[in-house]
């Protein structure tokens, strides 16, 4: 089919990759706005080493393609092109069915195909059944692969509880090789992302000297302490903050070394711990200050908790096989 029969800006058998921010040909342009398409993609398709037509993805809304996007697209391509070859040499449904097999069981993504409307699994590839080999994590990925789209939208994160896994879920509306309509379900592994995501989390809110949380967590923490008493019943036991400052910490830096100050916020951050129990959470605010949160549903009250802290503060610290008194303000 011509270019000038089709009115296309392309057909010269090359792909084209065109996001919204990306600056296009006035030809280009006046196809998308015809289309309504704010990003577009175009791959060839060869039938016998001829160019054939041209699959395109588009979408009305801003975006800009990402590289796992693009490769996922392009296999979609292969299978389309390898599909309509099988379809235009053979004529035969059976034929299409084993070619769409062979290449989904050995795409680098899990693949999984279902009649949403019958409540059937059509396919499922190689990949995903290793992927997700527990059958329990499996029965929970197949229900949300039925649920409406509505509720879940055409991407959405899903947690393998017993393999402790993560993946994204891309789904897409399909004809199917027999030509009912049908869900397609890609599934990628994005477990090292979400590790590295918890990674920099602790580590924004994890003082690295004491393993205390820090600050920042001590805040965030008050916030949702707020919020939950807010629901509670008015005679229910108040929480408390509890604030601790080391008295002349300045002074034991400055006359045995930071290395022994630094190993005396270790000792008092593990008395302070050991103090609070499972009550309460225990924060280094910074420098030689610390601080303890008593929630509002609580089995030991906040003065109990602070008398353990006094108490901790009476005996003399073990530092470098030496005993030295530091006591502490608290309020």
């Amino acid at each position: 089919v011509s270019r000038e029969r089709l009115g296309y800006p392309f057909f010269n058998g090359r792909p084209y990759t065109i996001s919204s921010d990306s600056e296009i040909p006035e030809e280009f342009q006046q196809y998308m706005d015809l289309c309504d398409f704010q990003a577009v993609v175009f791959y060839p398709v060869r039938i016998n080493e001829e160019l054939r037509m041209y699959l395109q993805f588009g979408t009305s809304r801003e975006h800009r393609w990402e590289q796992e996007e693009l490769k996922f697209l392009n296999d979609i391509r292969k299978i389309f092109q390898t599909i309509l070859s099988k379809r235009i040499t053979r004529n035969s449904l059976t034929s299409s069915y084993v070619t769409l097999d062979a290449i989904l069981q050995h795409t680098g993504c899990g693949v999984a195909v279902v009649d949403v409307e019958n409540h059937q699994v059509l396919f499922t590839n190689e990949t995903i059944r290793q992927a997700i080999p527990d059958k329990t994590d499996q029965d929970a990925l197949e229900r949300i692969a039925f649920l409406p789209i509505e509720e879940i939208g055409n991407s959405t994160q899903f947690h393998a509880i017993e393999g402790d896994l993560w993946f994204e879920l891309t789904m897409t509306e399909i004809t199917w090789v027999n030509g009912n309509k049908a869900r397609l379900v890609t599934v990628y592994d994005i477990t090292e992302m979400k590790e590295y995501q918890a990674r920099i989390e602790r580590q924004a809110y994890t003082d690295p000297m004491t393993g205390l949380r820090n600050r920042r967590g001590c805040e965030e923490d008050i916030a949702k302490e707020l919020r939950k008493a807010e629901k509670l019943p008015d005679n229910q036991t108040a929480g408390a903050s509890i604030y601790i400052d080391l008295d002349d910490f300045k002074n034991i830096n400055d006359s045995l070394g930071h290395e022994t100050g630094d190993l005396l916020l270790q000792r008092v951050a593990e008395a302070l711990v050991r103090a609070a129990g499972l009550e309460a959470n225990v924060y280094r605010l910074g420098g030689d200050e610390f601080g303890i949160l008593v929630p509002a549903e609580h089995s030991v009250t906040p003065e109990a908790i602070a008398q353990r802290v006094i108490d901790v503060f009476q005996n003399p610290w073990n530092l470098n096989e030496k005993q030295y008194y530091c006591t502490c303000s608290i309020g």
